[in-house]
């Protein structure tokens, strides 16, 4: 049986507050002490009036049951009786709900409203912003501050513990700090790196949930009816600038960090649109960011390159390879790794910048390319295979000589074995004017 939440989760970050001694401590506590003072409310609070009409707040709180409800509970008191009370509640995706909530009409009101997951849209994370509005019999009203706080997996074994950069946020066990050490420094490179090649800096961190588990990672994603293969390890939410991801396969987990950084920021520079972002671009960021996963990819490339297998270009302008045999989708993963690292070192970032942002107004993937670069994309394909012919004329020349230049340095060992070796001669000026301790290492006859 899943466990509620007993509180609200906050999102949390490491303190950067440099350490302070003696006297500047102190002042430093004591502005921080003023500032936590101004900005929490405390147990008792006025709820804002809108027509003279306050609202003593005594009590307000949340509780969910993880893929299933939340239940929003607030108590308030008033000199007036109130009548109504409602809830407001809104979520990142853009789901939006008001409704009023039951009490008993009086002074002193207690209101419990519950809210399911579905009727919210929630995913398996979720920012939600709420607020309560009371309202008397003569139609005043006044509503509370909104609150925020981060719906996230509470059936785990584990507290969410974090680790945080700037610009990343990675939530772990509490016990592979390595693991978390290891995301926030391949995230913060991965948005460095994609934020340069298409011109995107986010405002909010990219936050990743790390499960050690595969099983744990997908349990969640099936209580909030998420279509996930099991064969994945990742989940994102571009519009959270969340993702979930399994380390369950190490060797796997900066791949997938990239992909969650990467699928954000295409999706934060075409504005959440959703516009149909190409296969070999999406997925060749991917590749180019995150770097090689093995030797094999190379093997693969020029193996389906000399057999004629590569897919065409046009084929990679869909955002997805549905009905793609396994082998060609491996091909076009690792290919759209080989175009686009050629498409930035001949055309530059400005080209793939101007391409995205071409997409954005609604260009067709041949009407943009053409408007980034002045060449269609069968001209680019065929300037591409040139070079991948000319680089692997040089990866072939490299392969025949090497053969031969190990044959050469074998022989030449060989024969060096079987020349008998000769007493160095030193004139007997020499071997006077030298130092002895210079001259030790000789052999004198």
């Amino acid at each position: 049986m899943m466990r509620p939440c007993t509180e609200t989760v906050h999102s949390r970050r490491k303190s950067r507050l440099p350490v302070k001694h003696g006297a500047e401590r102190y002042l430093i506590s004591l502005h921080l002490i003023l500032l936590i003072m101004a900005v929490l409310p405390g147990s008792r609070s006025l709820a804002a009036s809108v027509h003279g009409f306050y609202v003593e707040v005594t009590a307000q709180s949340i509780t969910y049951v993880y893929g299933e409800s939340i239940s929003f509970t607030v108590s308030a008191q008033n000199s007036q009786p109130i009548t109504a009370v409602y809830l407001t509640v809104e979520t990142n995706e853009g789901e939006r709900l008001y409704e009023p909530a039951r009490i008993t009409p009086g002074n002193a009101v207690l209101a419990t409203h519950i809210v399911s997951a579905d009727r919210l849209g929630l995913g398996p994370t979720a920012s939600i912003t709420y607020h309560w509005e009371f309202a008397s019999a003569d139609g005043q009203t006044s509503q509370t501050e909104p609150q925020q706080f981060i719906y996230a997996d509470n059936t785990v074994p584990w507290d969410w513990h974090p680790e945080a950069d700037r610009q990343m946020v990675a939530y772990f066990n509490g016990i592979d700090q390595t693991i978390a050490d290891t995301v926030i420094e391949t995230g913060t490179r991965a948005i460095a790196q994609t934020s340069h090649l298409i011109g995107i800096s986010i405002n909010q961190p990219i936050t990743i949930y790390l499960y050690p588990d595969l099983f744990m990672l997908t349990s969640a994603l099936e209580l909030h009816e998420v279509g996930f293969s099991r064969q994945d390890t990742l989940y994102i939410n571009p519009t959270e600038q969340t993702a979930l991801v399994s380390y369950d396969s190490p060797e796997n987990l900066a791949y997938d960090v990239s992909r969650a950084v990467v699928t954000t920021l295409l999706s934060a520079a075409t504005g959440y649109q959703n516009p149909k972002i190409p296969f070999w671009l999406s997925t060749g960021l991917v590749g180019y960011v995150a770097g090689s996963r093995g030797s094999n990819q190379e093997q693969l490339f020029f193996s389906a390159y000399q057999n004629n297998e590569l897919i065409p270009i046009h084929s990679l302008c869909q955002p997805t390879l549905d009905g793609f045999s396994q082998r060609d989708v491996q091909i076009a993963t690792v290919q759209s790794t080989y175009l686009l690292s050629h498409l930035v070192d001949r055309f530059g970032p400005a080209a793939l910048r101007a391409f995205v942002s071409e997409l954005v107004q609604g260009q067709s993937c041949e009407a943009a390319f053409i408007n980034a670069t002045d060449i269609t994309l069968t001209q680019y394909e065929m300037m591409w295979k040139t070079y991948i012919a000319e680089e692997r004329l040089s990866m072939s020349t490299q392969d025949t000589l090497v053969p031969w230049i190990l044959v050469g340095a074998v022989s030449l060992a060989l024969s060096l074995l079987f020349i008998a070796p000769q007493p160095i001669q030193l004139s007997s000026t020499a071997y006077e004017a030298a130092d002895p301790e210079q001259t030790a290492g000789y052999y004198h006859g």
